[in-house]
């Protein structure tokens, strides 16, 4: 599949299996953004891959929407969505 210049979103992307993820799609050419709800690991991430990053919190209907209506709207068009965020509870 060609994804070269493909907007992906991926959730929990600052870290772990999302940070893989976004390293694996932006070498092969994707153009990608970033959400996660930790602003330093975020920033970090994005900086280091060259990914657009947006603050989000998954478990928040509201803070997930505006995420990726801002991705979208700066990668259009998206066709890849990757969640790799984690919610848990105690």
């Amino acid at each position: 599949m060609d994804i070269d210049k493909v907007g992906a979103i991926i959730t929990g992307g600052a870290s772990g299996m999302g940070y893989a993820t976004a390293e694996r799609l932006i070498h092969r050419g994707a153009r990608v953004a970033l959400l996660d709800i930790d602003r330093v690991r975020l920033d970090r991430a994005a900086s280091e891959l060259g990914a657009c990053p947006f603050v989000c919190n998954v478990a928040d209907p509201h803070s997930t929407a505006r995420a990726v209506q801002a991705a979208c709207a700066a990668l259009a068009p998206v066709r890849i969505v990757v969640t790799c965020a984690g919610i848990g509870r105690m």
